[in-house]
């Protein structure tokens, strides 16, 4: 019983290791390399911030864009649906006049 409760524990300390990435070495059994933590500068964290918000503008832009242009194709299939409609209206109305004139 109390090895396996040192196995348990053993156990949950390598995977807590892992997990951390303070286990550089590799042991049998292990399939999963775990590369070394680097730490960033305070320059470089800065440089990441502004590329993100630089690319958070851009794709702004590009929805903004998107959605003009969605607006208008919107419009235009609007149109293009009441075309067959207005075509029979006017073909109507052109049968009216053409009673009138005779």
């Amino acid at each position: 019983m109390k090895n396996q409760y040192q196995a348990e524990i053993d156990k949950i300390r390598d995977d807590t290791e892992k997990l951390r990435g303070d286990s550089l070495q590799r042991k049998p059994g292990d399939s999963v390399k775990l590369k070394e933590k680097k730490n960033r500068t305070a320059a470089e964290l800065e440089n990441l911030v502004e590329l993100l918000k630089r690319t958070n503008d851009k794709q702004r832009v590009e929805i903004e864009n998107l959605t003009k242009e969605n607006d208008r194709l919107q419009t235009l299939t609007a149109k293009g649906s009441n075309e067959p409609a207005l075509k029979k209206q006017v073909e109507q109305l052109q049968r009216v006049v053409q009673s009138y004139e005779n």
